[in-house]
């Protein structure tokens, strides 16, 4: 059961690909030419230009590249500079200093790669007023519709089996896109591509999803859809990932379904494809023959591969093709269309896939499906899965409740269309009806003048092929009339009332470690989060990396503990309004050379006595950590972590559910003493947010040297109990 979907309403940037066919004929830079493709990076007021590089068959490493910024009527604007290699093929300048409302700006790039004669480009982008929240943009109507040209790029890969990765082979410009402001609603409901069938069974029933952590809402024009293609080209499968959700009446019903797409290449290749509405846009899994080595594409949108060791951020607004095989002949070629959206994202939003003999697999942003071409096979109407089929519940007494009265409903959804449906209720046999007749997927039995008394239940039934499956077992205490008015009454258990109705998982990260252990401030912590019913792992020194922090969002926590180092990101002119937060790993000049050039990392150390290190700031956390957090609660020991809101928006952004910290520094013996009293009265008692700081300052008082206050974010979250927050 998955009872916390997130998704935000927001307005997004559609890309327009202009003239952009779906299958692009194959270009080729001649033997002495290169590809450039040049494009603009835009996170808040920082703007840095970009230059990607390719030879005839890999990307091009050595090269001078410089640029100059001018106006549009081409008066020089005093900004020039040499860009640095950030990557195999990529160059990256350091953030312009551009600001205001300039309007449209050239940038001029030359380019001298060694082994090519030189070439340049201009490249035209807008410098306007940075709109500061979605709020800002929705009110200064005077940007709706306006159209802002960019380049659409295609970056080809081939299989390298030494590697075991991708690698690219091509990159080069293919047309214009042109960016606009609209609404959500019309990504989402984008259907597939083509003309082909579309692939499955409608299922009756459209798309929900979790709106801001508050209710459930139905998406319009997205229609679920089940089915099943075999030709000797490929094997496809579309489904749904089905989430319940508990009431109070004690019912589970279905609450929310995720679309994904699995297509089996007949050369062994594996192509999954699942849609998460917070991530807007597919995140794609290939698979390599061998059933071991496989690469994702997700987000940004970047490819990571060789187990999550090597991550590529992609270029930008286009098509990224994947040859399935060691060259760009290769029978089957996977193609990723992108979109930029406007907090520049650059997403995945339709995908096809082609292969012998006029085959195409196209696939849109509301996970429609569409196939064609190919030998032996069409899109089945009443789809029929090889094996045994899946049954589910999706309204039904959840396991061990009690009801009150002599009656029960079941419904179920199977994964694929069944010829019958049979109820096992209590020893006997009931046949179930077809919800939305003839579509024979979902299957309904309302019974009625049932005996009081206990009993257990489970649904089979029979597919296309003769094969019978079976839902799980659950029971059901049934007792007669309504809930007693009067009765026998108890006290609460208030631990039970408190405690996670699920495995819940809570971390401490003690950066300070290496500075200043404290071993009872570790025993204490785990002690009063275990009594609580969290299962509690402990990073110490070392483990704590930019690496860990990249990958912290994957381990699932729902509540985590910083016990390390924090601050303003400051030099000896000035303070920049940024927060950072300290790892233990050594600085180096030559480690993580995109972040630094983007400002996602800093360097930072406690005093001259002590080496510099890498600190991570708020785009790190937007741009790098991998994946979302599970409503999860961020309690921050470090100086500083709430003088600015920088950290926390970014902490909200990626799922945290609410952050506390401290508004300037704080000292260690202090902070420790202080986060036991918080985490106590957090757990054990059930006070919100608000009022578990405000008792902790009142026993507390503020840092006796510093007058530290311990505050929290966002406001709407002061009056959740702990409970409320993670679930």
């Amino acid at each position: 059961m998955k009872n916390n979907k997130a998704f935000g309403i927001a307005i997004i940037c559609i890309v327009l690909l202009v003239s952009l066919a779906l299958v692009s004929s194959l270009v080729y830079a001649a033997p002495d030419s290169f590809n450039m493709y040049v494009t603009v990076d835009e996170e808040g007021s920082d703007v840095t230009l970009k230059v990607y590089l390719a030879g005839g068959d890999e990307p091009l490493s050595e090269a001078t590249v410089e640029y100059e910024l001018f106006t549009a009527q081409g008066v020089p604007l005093g900004i020039k500079g040499e860009m640095e290699r950030v990557a195999s093929g990529v160059w990256c300048s350091l953030p312009l200093p551009v600001a205001g409302n300039l309007g449209e700006v050239c940038a001029l790039v030359r380019v001298s790669p060694r082994g090519y004669p030189p070439q340049e480009r201009r490249y035209y982008f807008p410098v306007v007023p940075s709109m500061t929240s979605v709020a800002d943009e929705l009110s200064n109507r005077g940007l709706v519709g306006i159209h802002l040209s960019t380049q659409a790029i295609r970056q080809e890969f081939v299989w390298d089996d030494a590697l075991g990765a991708f690698k690219t082979v091509n990159i080069f410009i293919i047309g214009v896109v042109e960016d606009y402001i609209a609404d959500m609603e019309q990504v989402l409901t984008s259907g597939a591509p083509g003309d082909g069938l579309i692939l499955g069974r409608d299922c009756g029933l459209p798309y929900y999803y979790w709106q801001d952590g508050a209710s459930w809402h139905t998406m319009a024009n997205r229609t679920r859809y089940k089915g099943y293609d075999m030709r000797a080209e490929a094997t496809a499968t579309r489904g749904d990932n089905i989430f319940t959700q508990g009431c109070t009446d004690g019912y589970d019903r279905v609450a929310s379904y995720e679309a994904w797409a699995s297509v089996v290449l007949s050369n062994g290749w594996d192509i999954d494809v699942t849609q998460e509405y917070t991530q807007w846009g597919h995140e794609v899994k290939i698979t390599h023959p061998d059933g071991i080595r496989c690469s994702y594409i997700y987000g940004d949108p970047h490819l990571l591969q060789k187990g999550g060791t090597q991550q590529q951020e992609l270029a930008a607004v286009g098509e990224y093709v994947f040859h399935l095989g060691p060259d760009v002949f290769a029978d089957y070629t996977l193609n990723l269309i992108c979109l930029k959206a406007n907090a520049g994202f650059s997403l995945v939003t339709a995908m096809n896939i082609t292969g012998p003999d006029n085959y195409l697999l196209t696939m849109g942003r509301n996970g429609e499906v569409k196939v064609s071409g190919g030998t032996d096979g069409d899109p089945q109407a009443r789809p029929s899965l090889p094996g045994d089929p899946e049954i589910e519940f999706i309204e039904a007494p959840r396991n061990g409740a009690t009801l009150y009265g002599s009656g029960v409903t079941i419904r179920v959804e199977a994964n694929e269309c069944l010829q019958n449906a049979t109820l096992h209720f209590g020893g006997d046999s009931y046949p179930m009806t077809d919800m939305d007749v003839g579509k024979e997927l979902r299957w309904e039995k309302t019974l009625s003048g049932l005996a009081l008394g206990t009993y257990l239940f489970h649904v089979t039934g029979t597919d296309m092929d003769g094969d019978s499956g079976s839902s799980s077992e659950r029971q059901v205490t049934l007792r007669g009339g309504a809930p007693p008015v009067g009765g026998e009454v108890y006290p609460i258990n208030k631990a039970n009332v408190l405690a996670p109705n699920f495995e819940a998982k809570a971390a401490i990260i003690d950066q300070l470690y290496v500075l200043k252990p404290n071993q009872a401030f570790i025993d204490k912590m785990t002690q009063v989060l275990e009594a609580y019913g969290f299962k509690v792992d402990t990073y110490q020194g070392d483990e704590v990396t930019v690496d860990f922090y990249r990958q912290l969002l994957t381990y699932g926590y729902n509540l985590i503990i910083f016990r390390a180092h924090s601050g303003l990101l400051g030099s000896q002119e000035k303070i920049f309004y940024r927060t950072c937060l300290f790892t233990n790993e050594r600085y180096s000049e030559i480690g993580y050379i995109t972040e630094q050039l983007t400002d996602q990392l800093a360097m930072a150390r406690i005093s001259e006595y002590h080496p510099w290190v890498f600190a991570i700031g708020s785009k790190f956390i937007t741009k790098s950590m991998e994946g979302r957090f599970p409503n999860t609660i961020i309690v921050m020991m470090g100086c500083s972590c709430l003088h600015l809101q920088d950290l926390a928006q970014a902490f909200i952004q990626k799922g945290a559910s609410t952050y506390m910290g401290w508004d300037v520094s704080v000292g260690l013996d202090y902070v420790d003493n202080a986060t036991i009293t918080l985490i106590e009265r957090f757990c054990s008692e059930a006070v919100t947010v608000e009022v578990a700081i405000a008792e902790t300052m009142q026993e507390k008082g503020p840092d006796p040297n510093y007058g530290a206050l311990l505050k929290y974010y966002p406001p709407q979250s002061g009056d959740k109990i702990l409970k409320e927050l993670i679930q």
